[in-house]
């Protein structure tokens, strides 16, 4: 039970992550269309929870 409540924690820092990429992006890149913003989030929030889940992937008895 303790690992479905860590990937729900994972999943809220990964967001949280893309969501301030996507604040910061707009000042360092100011001629980048909406879109590209959503798809620098995004992958930032995906690439960000694969890389958690892996370093908290490990030994254990579940």
């Amino acid at each position: 039970m303790a690992k479905g409540w860590l990937k729900v924690l994972l999943a809220i820092v990964a967001i949280g992550l893309g969501y301030g990429v996507t604040q910061i992006w707009p000042q360092l890149r100011p001629e980048d269309p909406q879109e590209t913003l959503w798809a620098v989030g995004a992958i930032v929030a995906i690439a960000s929870f694969v890389s958690l889940h892996f370093l908290t992937k490990g030994g254990g008895g579940e």
